[in-house]
């Protein structure tokens, strides 16, 4: 997740572009060689809903993304631009996915779909009330526990003082972007130096997180709130 926010950064700030569906399933990383060779450690995929930030360009209210990892503002309200908060966001629950042991039956709530009335509270109880939060925690996978206080430093720097909006200017935007890569770069290195994480995935892993996209995948939902148009899994390109 670390590269991933940095390449993001980079992404919105030199090139204009929102990807507008971070989820597990868009999200890739390079095998040992290649990043050896490239310095890159892994890639953003699908950018069928990319949008591209002109400068005093008006943009049209349109939520995209994958139910899951959809950020909160954007479910709660209709008229709300999407912006480079909103990835972060998404970024987030897609921490929270891979470090869950079973995600698609501990974060059911969450896959349920746009249809169900009670997936958007859920999901805001779930991330926003502090007991719900550290219920979400406590299902992490016993081998990714050091990861909860990370997991919790994301959440608050993107809910400081119960927030759910994005800061306008780009001070501010840096400020959010250099506090989350900080806090990632604190975790990498408190890890290497304890080794409280093997670098081998042990055998209890294997197909961890793909079960978890393969499993919530069939039944997620892919939105256009433009039109209105809730896309099934066979109907993206």
């Amino acid at each position: 997740m670390f590269p991933f926010s940095i390449g993001h950064r980079s992404l919105y700030k030199d090139a204009g572009i929102l990807h507008c569906d971070i989820s597990v399933q868009n999200i890739m990383r390079t095998r040992i060689p290649i990043a050896k060779a490239s310095d890159s450690k892994g890639f953003l995929i699908d950018f069928d809903y990319a949008q591209q930030q002109y400068p005093n360009c008006e943009q049209s209210f349109c939520m995209t993304g994958t139910a899951p990892f959809i950020a909160l503002e954007l479910l709660l309200k209709p008229q709300v631009y999407h912006t480079w908060r909103h990835d972060l966001e998404s970024f987030l629950y897609v921490l929270i996915w891979l470090c869950t042991d079973n995600p698609y039956e501990k974060l059911n709530a969450w896959v349920k779909g746009l249809e169900h009335r009670d997936f958007v509270k859920a999901k805001y109880l779930d991330v926003t009330t502090t007991g719900f939060f550290e219920d979400v925690l406590n299902g992490f996978h016993v081998r990714f526990e050091p990861l909860k206080g990370l997991s919790l430093a994301f959440k608050e720097i993107l809910f400081k003082d119960s927030n759910m909006t994005t800061t306008a200017g780009d001070k501010n935007r840096e400020d959010i972007y250099n506090k989350v890569i900080q806090i990632f770069d604190d975790c990498v290195a408190k890890l290497e130096s304890t080794k409280t994480l093997e670098k081998k995935v042990p055998e209890e892993l294997a197909g961890h997180h793909d079960k978890g996209v393969e499993a919530g995948g069939e039944g997620w939902e892919y939105v256009e709130r433009e039109t209105g148009n809730e896309l099934s899994m066979g109907e993206c390109g």
